[in-house]
């Protein structure tokens, strides 16, 4: 039996749901009332009309309790055909009636119980994924980008409680890449594989990158996935900053110095490279060609390939090995 306590409430709603009090004084009191109501009916004649008032407290008992409210349902069904038994025995066709009514109230409870069941199963998933979610989620008001609630990985992510951030507007936590607070004019759904980067504010005041995407809710309600990306922009810097000064370093070494692709093609041709062989970088990078322009001679330069490949295939790298080119203005 699944219920619906507090913490399996949906996300954004916790002022719709009804506590376990009012739902017992709520079902009580229908109950009460419909049976009082047979009683009435029946002391004054009236056998109609009134015995579709139980589909009300069998609907929610079912609803709230499932497989105990369908016990429960039975028991107020068991408690109309007495009634009815009581004040119109020995009309044999009434009470039969009664019964019959009995096994639909049965089966109504059965089928809103299994519905419910269901659905419970549902809403426990998704309160699921909203807790362990390792990105953050929010649900935001989509008239005013109030936000109505935040799963733990975004509270945590930006230091906040989550009675300190719902009721909040969401303009006062993320803004634009250009530091425009967001705006129900301004902010909208993405479309799938869509991303918008904004900047989130911390509670400690510090600022980190983020990516969100934007889904709509029937209950005038956006989902918001946010994904912190600060780490992965840092870690994109540092490798821009060291791949520069790698370049820099080839570039400005005193020594000829190359990258080459596994067919030969040049990807780097440094400064040395053009200075000793008198080909600007530009008529060398991203071709193989410049080797029959060093090695003008088919044989030569053969025998050059087959060297090469014989040491790199035996020692894995190549040092001290010599030999001739042919430099752009002739010069050996």
């Amino acid at each position: 039996m699944v219920h619906f306590p507090p913490s399996l409430e949906e996300p954004g709603n916790r002022d719709l749901v009804l506590t376990e009090k009012n739902w017992r004084m709520l079902i009580a009191g229908l109950s009460g009332a419909v049976l009082l109501l047979t009683i009435y009916c029946l002391a004054n004649g009236i056998t109609t009309i009134f015995m579709h008032l139980y589909y009300f407290p069998i609907i929610l008992l079912a609803y709230h309790y499932q497989r105990t409210g369908v016990l429960l349902s039975a028991l107020l069904g068991a408690l109309y055909v007495a009634i009815v038994a009581f004040f119109t025995y020995p009309t044999m066709q009434l009470i039969a009636g009664a019964v019959v009514r009995f096994w639909v109230f049965v089966g109504i409870s059965m089928v809103v119980a299994y519905l419910s069941f269901v659905l419970a199963r549902q809403q426990i998933s998704r309160q699921t994924l909203f807790n362990r979610a390792g990105g953050g989620i929010l649900y935001v008001n989509r008239e005013d980008l109030i936000i109505t609630d935040a799963n733990p990985h975004f509270l945590n992510l930006l230091g906040y409680g989550r009675d300190e951030l719902t009721g909040t507007s969401l303009g006062t936590i993320c803004t634009s890449p250009d530091g425009e607070a967001l705006t129900p004019e301004t902010f909208g759904p993405t479309i799938p594989d869509e991303y918008r980067e904004v900047w989130i504010r911390a509670k400690d005041g510090h600022e980190k990158s983020a990516i969100i995407s934007v889904g709509e809710l029937p209950d005038d309600q956006y989902v918001l996935i946010i994904t912190d990306i600060t780490g992965q922009i840092q870690l994109q810097n540092e490798n821009r900053q060291l791949s520069v000064l790698q370049e820099n370093i080839i570039a400005n070494a005193s020594v000829w110095l190359m990258v080459l692709s596994a067919k030969g093609k040049v990807l780097i041709w440094n400064k040395a490279a053009e200075e000793i062989s008198g080909y600007p970088a530009e008529e060398v990078v991203g071709s193989a060609s410049i080797w029959k322009k060093l090695y003008p001679d088919r044989e030569y330069r053969q025998s050059i390939t087959e060297e090469i490949d014989d040491i790199i295939q035996a020692d894995n790298y190549l040092r001290n090995f010599e030999t001739t080119i042919l430099s752009k203005n002739g010069e050996k």
